[in-house]
């Protein structure tokens, strides 16, 4: 693998409760929100890369402050702040967190079981305001032309809604055409 880039809306779309899957009741219970359940995701395989793969990985969000200003950049925390690619190498043991949570597995009987195990976390959402999904890809786009890599990285993009600052297709574009002239 040569890299990952994952893309991050975190406006306040993505602070809704994720929906139910169809014929699913509602038991009144705490539902995650979209930004903490792709929070669990990206963690999860950053997780999964960090044990099994090579490359450099990269977790870019994007939201709006309170005054409308665009917030864009790399989300690492800890000893990997103010980076933009990360090696997978360098994951394990730079976690900014380390949350105990409980997972069901196929227990004696065949009934479900909770085990208990540590979920490490490089990626800790924070919501804001609007998606300047325009800021953002354009911020890819410079991450993207100072890559050193042979090839481009995949961009993954994880949004809820609409752009809050215009048509992202041109900036969209510029990307691809990256990828598209040999990378």
């Amino acid at each position: 693998m040569s890299g990952i880039l994952f893309l991050v809306d975190e406006s306040a779309a993505m602070n809704t409760p994720v929906a139910l899957p169809m014929g699913v009741a509602d038991s009144g219970g705490a539902r995650k929100t979209k930004l903490e359940s792709i929070a669990t995701l990206i963690n999860s395989n950053l997780n999964k890369l960090a044990q099994s793969a090579s490359g450099d990985v990269a977790v870019v969000g994007y939201r709006t402050d309170a005054d409308g200003t665009a917030v864009v950049g790399p989300r690492w925390g800890g000893s990997l702040a103010g980076r933009a690619f990360v090696p997978l190498a360098e994951l394990p043991g730079s976690e900014i967190a380390v949350e105990p949570r409980t997972r069901k597995v196929p227990g004696a009987g065949g009934l479900m079981e909770e085990q208990p195990f540590n979920f490490p976390l490089w990626y800790t959402p924070e919501p804001g305001q609007k998606a300047p999904q325009v800021a953002a890809f354009d911020s890819c786009f410079e991450l993207l032309s100072s890559w050193s890599g042979s090839d481009i990285p995949i961009v993954i993009h994880l949004f809820a809604g609409a752009s809050s600052d215009g048509n992202p297709l041109k900036a969209v574009q510029r990307i691809q055409e990256m990828g598209a002239s040999g990378g």
